[in-house]
């Protein structure tokens, strides 16, 4: 009967002691996934410039940590989804990410092998290891894999227009937040040659039109890695490569009446080689929520 207690009492120190050395050391994260998310259009949704006025790559972050989650590197916006769930709005130029919460182990770990791309949601799936193996020992669960659904794209938004070998195609309009994006594909069937998209040209702007007869100019727009604004007044002579497909991306802000049609959309484009501005029109656009 003694020995029994002195075995129970030595079980009960052994299990105080590791429990201790946990709580003075902290527990470690483990980050189990970390790529791409080409689904998530957050980036597109609610830009955000970083110091160098570079669209900023977005962190999509789910853990288990109960803690609040921080980065290291400069953040330059939080987004709170919901208890786990995060987006982190950090500079491309970043190699590193480094996570720290509340009674963790600061944990790093290296950015993709291509780096991160500007404006580009990358998924991260970050687990407590600590918390992991207390929960594995008290209750096994299945392993649910989480996967994100594509968003579908309305074939009423789908329309297209080609001005001297060049062909714009409309692939999604959505509203988000305040803002109306809209999301094109830019394909240059010549070869390789030099384009400007303007904010405004003469008595020309980037404009879109609602079914109430609301107007709308000066959004922020992205060509491939190039970016502008009104204050730049749009990207100036751009490379474009032949049959090699572009994504172009619109973002109107400001925009609290919540339309659903964009009836008429004025983009400018200017080809340097011609000295000419084109205005390319796209009407009737469904706008998606």
């Amino acid at each position: 009967m003694l020995r029994m207690k002195q075995k129970l009492i030595i079980g009960l120190t052994i299990f105080l002691l590791l429990f201790l050395a946990i709580g003075l050391n902290g527990m470690d994260f483990k980050v189990n996934e970390f790529r791409k998310l080409l689904s998530d259009f957050q980036a597109e949704k609610d830009p955000v410039f970083d110091l160098d006025r570079n669209y900023c790559t977005v962190l999509r972050v789910e853990t288990d940590v109960k803690n609040d989650l921080e980065l290291s590197q400069k953040v330059y916006k939080k987004i709170v989804v919901k208890p786990g769930v995060y987006y982190f709005y950090i500079s491309s130029r970043e190699n590193q990410i480094t996570f720290k919460a509340p009674n963790y182990n600061s944990h790093t770990v290296n950015v993709p092998k291509n780096g991160l791309s500007m404006g580009t949601v990358y998924y991260i799936r970050l687990e407590s290891i600590e918390e992991r193996v207390v929960v594995e020992a008290l209750k096994t669960e299945p392993k649910v894999e989480i996967k994100e659904e594509p968003k579908q794209i309305s074939q009423e938004t789908k329309q297209t227009q080609i001005k001297q070998g060049i062909e714009f195609q409309l692939e999604q309009c959505f509203y988000a937040g305040d803002a109306i994006t809209v999301v094109l594909n830019v394909t240059n069937q010549k070869e390789d040659r030099e384009i400007t998209l303007y904010d405004r040209y003469e008595k020309n702007y980037i404009r879109i039109i609602d079914e109430k007869g609301m107007e709308y100019r000066s959004p922020i727009f992205k060509f491939g890695t190039h970016s502008g604004d009104k204050y730049s007044n749009g990207i100036k002579k751009v490379t474009i490569v032949g049959n090699v497909k572009t994504k172009l991306v619109y973002n109107f802000k400001k925009i609290n009446t919540k339309p659903k049609i964009v009836k008429r959309m004025d983009i400018l484009l200017f080809i340097p080689e011609l000295n000419s501005c084109f205005v390319l029109q796209f009407r009737d656009v469904k706008i998606n929520y």
